[in-house]
Order: structure tokens, then sequence, then C-alpha cells
């Protein structure tokens, strides 16, 4: 994929099928289009010496899971010298979970959404409310909301909304 598609920043696991994180970078670096390209490493291992490894083998940083998007956010701006622009979604958050409209969905799919965000993965976070927008149209209020604060990685506000559900 890397060598077929214009690329800023390379982002990989450790553990893949076929060939390791490892195996790749190296066999990245070793390609002159993708000496100066930045690598960050992933992996659910805290052992310091993956990270060791990572960086001796061409990543220029490392990571761990679940991954905390402000941190991985904060990383992808060092290396591609970027600056981000926010939205302040606070205001219609806060006015929208008050109302009365707000119908929570079955508690099964609010467990969906604390299991995703405790790994931090906002991406099953919004297919979730997805599919609790298509199970009622009394849900669309939630859902609106949820979507709006996963778009934002806003951690904080969505467990306000789920409470706190196990």
């Amino acid at each position: 994929m890397a060598t077929k598609h214009h690329i800023d920043i390379i982002i990989t696991d450790l553990i893949m099928p076929i060939m390791d994180g490892f195996e790749m970078v190296r066999h990245l670096r070793n390609m002159a289009e993708f000496q100066t390209i930045p690598i960050l490493a992933i992996s659910a291992s805290i052992v310091n010496i993956n990270k060791i490894n990572s960086i001796q083998v061409g990543c220029n940083d490392f990571l761990t899971k679940p991954i905390n998007f402000a941190i991985l956010l904060d990383k992808i701006q060092q290396y591609l010298n970027l600056s981000w622009i926010y939205q302040d979604f606070v205001g219609s958050t806060i006015e929208v979970i008050s109302d009365d409209s707000l119908v929570m969905p079955p508690q099964s799919e609010l467990t969906k959404i604390y299991q995703a965000l405790e790994l931090g993965d906002f991406s099953a976070i919004v297919e979730t409310a997805q599919f609790i927008s298509n199970l009622d149209p009394k849900y669309q209020n939630f859902t609106n909301q949820l979507l709006s604060m996963a778009n934002a990685f806003d951690e904080e506000r969505i467990h306000k909304l789920i409470g706190n559900c196990s």
C-alpha cells in the first residue's frame, strides 16, 4: 500500500500477518522514497524492548494501545508540522443532553460504545451510532450527539452521555 500511494506518514502495528511491523519498517527504510517519511509504531505491548527495537529499525516514535487519540494527534502534528483547527461542539452538546427528548438506546448498545471508548476506537463508536440510528427514529437525537462528540474525539462528553456502563 505504501509504495502504491503518496503518503505523508505511516502508522503501523508491530504485529501483523505475513510481515511484522519491524520487518516492514526495515524494508521501507531501504527504499529511497521512504527515508524521510515519519513512521509511528503501535503495539499493545508495553515492554520497553519493543520501543527500543522500533526506533532501531527506523520508526520515529512508539505508541501503546489502547491508542490515546490526543497523543496520536500530537505526534501527527509534530511529525507533519501541522496546526489543528478545532470546532467547538460544547454549547449544543450540553443543551441537547439536558433535553427531555433525548431517548437512550438499549443497554447493549451503550455497552458497545463504552467498550469502544475504553479502546479509543472512535470509528467503532461512529459505526455503533449509525447502527442505533437505524434501530428507531426516537434515538436520532442521541445518535446526532454521539456522532458530533465522536468526530470531535470528545471522550469526556461521551462518557457523560452514556453514563457509567460496563
